[in-house]
């Protein structure tokens, strides 16, 4: 694996609640944006969107238990609009943030 790619595994510690994109990612690890492409698919077997979507999601089922702030959640995770980040959430876990329910997956 390219050394460079390893920097990508410390990615979801670090920028949860940042805006990454697959261009301002793939530039942090100095590699192409279709490198990076190619280095999500093969290692988490999902696209670069999915994959970081799925990384959202998860830090938000940690986040929304200890802020209950849909809005300041949505923010931290680097969405501009709260309308998206709730799609994304009731698409990832089968219902709407502001739902109390657990946060399993529901896919």
């Amino acid at each position: 694996m390219n050394l460079k790619l390893q920097r990508i595994t410390d990615w979801p510690e670090q920028a949860h609640d940042a805006k990454y994109y697959v261009k301002t990612l793939a530039k942090r690890c100095d590699v192409s944006t279709r490198t990076l492409e190619r280095f999500i698919k093969l290692k988490f077997a999902a696209s670069p969107h999915d994959w970081m979507i799925d990384l959202r999601m998860r830090r938000a089922a940690e986040l929304l238990p200890e802020t209950a702030c849909i809005k300041d959640t949505s923010n931290k995770l680097g969405y501009s609009k709260q309308s998206n980040f709730s799609r994304d959430f009731k698409k990832h876990y089968g219902h709407a943030p502001s739902q109390p329910q657990s946060s399993k997956r529901a896919r």
